[in-house]
């Protein structure tokens, strides 16, 4: 079937295979014309099945062998089995009753797949092919009979259709309409011309030009009268039933008698679920934007806001109501969430007014015993210095330091809690600018230790320019600080492209490095892997970086190894 040597020239492929491209491009054309009406997407539909029946016409014709021939004459039967359908549905489609008669096309449906099943896989329909002088042509079997009485009824029940809409109809342009596609469907059952030759008549198939007919006079019809009306009921029901809102309306005793789709979906059928509402209306109470809590037809349980309105007779009498309800569920949950946060950011608000107090308090009037305690100390060492023994000397300047390193922690703790504190908008800050400056400020300890601090290319981020300075003079003098003794301190700073969002730094050093089991450890407040005697510090620093990429709406991180150094990698929201 798919090889050129079964295959020979026929003049008589020409016909069909022109019509059926004629027949593609007015599908086409018509689709287009309406895009968003069910007619015209079923028109297309229509037009394609006769376009693929009429191009398997030049599949049986060109065959060199009944073989080949009998294997398209199966293709186009299985396709023409579906027109009488296709055929119906659109009529039922131009005069809009689908909904009504659809049941007819169900019907029509499962005749046409099974005489498509017997003709896909028994010889009842199509039972083999016969030559004639303008090619191999289908012969039919015991069920041919029956699927051309089929054939017939359907195509008779569409024309029904159109004739009945004509006689219902009272404006002339639609009477026009249908005349015009009544024409039609008539030039295109001349089509079943073609059925003669199965039966053994020796007449050629030139069903290709009443099917011609029919979609040329479809097609000016199409333009000239369109597919359907915009009549201002048409108007209304496609609005009605694209609201996103639900619509439902009741007659006197509660039962509903019209729901959109909407409506549809959220209630389902049943009666009885307004009733509480009604109630409220028949007692004179006017319901706008009424919130309940109703479940809907999959069991969910949505909140829903009501207006509703009475429709009267001319007595006053209700003789129906109409509901209009809107689903304010992620409303609702939107307005709890942002209060919640509204709540949270209160919560905020009073911690930071609290450690605002606690960073005064912290650097007034906890600092005053110090500088007290620092200047008794100064005079003791100045006026009886040589009155104190060894041991008084060492109890000074154990005292001295201790009093030095409370001032340290003291100065730390109101650094850190300035980190929170602090509410300017953040800007556009060039890192490699900041850490220059940083490195302007270690430039001592730096030349003091010999180190190598190599700096590349650094991004741009979106933050607070002082507490960037914070973080790598942290980040930078933590490396030199705990590096390994004999050897000259490396420190790599680099930008590290882009994660989730936000730009990677890194900050790697060849210093002692420490056990990863103390990873998050190390960024907790006035935590130290090492005493005192051997690396100062208050064990703040890794506390207050954490704390400032926090405020950033970045990530910190830490991997080391112990001998091998250490990697900060630290992500931050980039500049846009």
């Amino acid at each position: 079937m798919f090889h050129l040597t079964s295959y020979v020239f026929n003049p008589y492929l020409l016909p069909p295979l022109i019509v059926g491209v004629l027949v593609g491009i007015i599908g086409i054309s018509g689709f287009m014309l309406e895009r968003r009406s069910l007619a015209s997407s079923v028109f297309f539909g229509t037009t394609s099945l006769l376009m693929l029946w009429l191009l398997s016409y030049v599949g049986v014709y060109c065959s060199a062998n009944s073989a080949v021939a009998l294997q398209w004459v199966h293709v186009e039967i299985a396709i023409v089995t579906l027109i009488p359908t296709a055929a119906y549905v659109f009529s039922q489609s131009l005069v809009q009753r689908l909904d009504r008669y659809r049941w007819f096309a169900w019907v029509s449906l499962g005749l046409a797949v099974f005489f498509m099943l017997s003709v896909a896989t028994t010889d009842n329909v199509v039972s083999g092919v016969q030559k004639y002088p303008w090619g191999y042509y289908a012969t039919f079997g015991p069920l041919g009979p029956a699927f051309f009485v089929y054939f017939f009824m359907v195509l008779t029940a569409s024309l029904e259709t159109l004739w009945s809409e004509y006689r219902r109809s009272t404006s002339p342009r639609r009477k026009r309409r249908m005349e015009w596609f009544m024409l039609a469907f008539i030039v295109g059952y001349f089509a079943a011309v073609d059925f003669l030759a199965v039966f053994g008549l020796a007449v050629y198939p030139f069903g290709y030009i009443p099917v011609l007919g029919f979609l040329v006079i479809s097609g000016f019809t199409i333009k000239h009268y369109r597919l359907i009306d915009i009549t201002p009921a048409f108007a209304a029901e496609q609005i009605v039933d694209t609201m996103t809102d639900a619509l439902v309306v009741l007659d006197a005793e509660g039962l509903i008698q019209f729901m959109n789709r909407t409506a549809a979906g959220l209630f389902g059928p049943e009666d009885g679920r307004f009733d509480p509402l009604l109630r409220r209306l028949r007692s004179g109470e006017t319901l706008r934007d009424h919130e309940e809590i109703f479940a809907d037809a999959a069991g969910v349980r949505r909140t829903l806001s009501f207006s509703a309105s009475v429709m009267t007779d001319e007595w006053k009498r209700p003789v129906a109501y109409v509901l209009v309800a809107h689903d304010v569920t992620e409303r609702k949950k939107s307005d709890r969430a942002f209060l919640e946060k509204s709540l949270e950011l209160e919560r905020s608000r009073a911690e930071l007014g609290q450690l605002e107090l606690f960073s005064f308090v912290a650097s007034h009037d906890l600092q005053e015993p110090l500088r007290k305690i620092t200047t008794f100390s100064g005079r003791l060492r100045s006026e009886v210095k040589d009155a104190l023994t060894e041991k008084g000397r060492e109890y000074l300047e154990r005292m001295e330091a201790a009093v030095d390193r409370m001032s340290r922690y003291l100065i730390d703790i109101v650094e850190f809690s300035r980190v929170a504190a602090k509410t300017e908008d953040f800007e556009p800050v060039r890192l490699d600018l900041v850490v220059q400056e940083v490195l302007a400020d270690l430039d001592l300890n730096v030349s003091r230790l010999s180190a190598d601090v190599q700096v590349k290319t650094l991004p741009l981020i979106l933050g607070d320019r002082f507490q960037m300075r914070q973080l790598f003079q942290n980040l930078i003098a933590n490396a030199l600080k705990f590096h390994r003794a004999n050897e000259r301190p490396v420190v790599h700073i680099a930008g590290e492209g882009v994660h989730d969002g936000l730009v990677r730094i890194s900050v790697r050093d060849n210093g002692i490095g420490f056990d990863e089991k103390y990873t998050e450890k190390i960024f907790a407040p006035f935590e130290r892997l090492h005493g005192r005697d051997e690396y100062e510090g208050s064990g703040m620093g890794l506390a207050i970086c954490k704390r400032i990429v926090t405020r950033h709406g970045g990530r910190i991180h830490a991997s080391s190894t112990p001998g091998h150094g250490s990697l900060f990698l630290v992500d931050l929201p980039p500049a846009v």
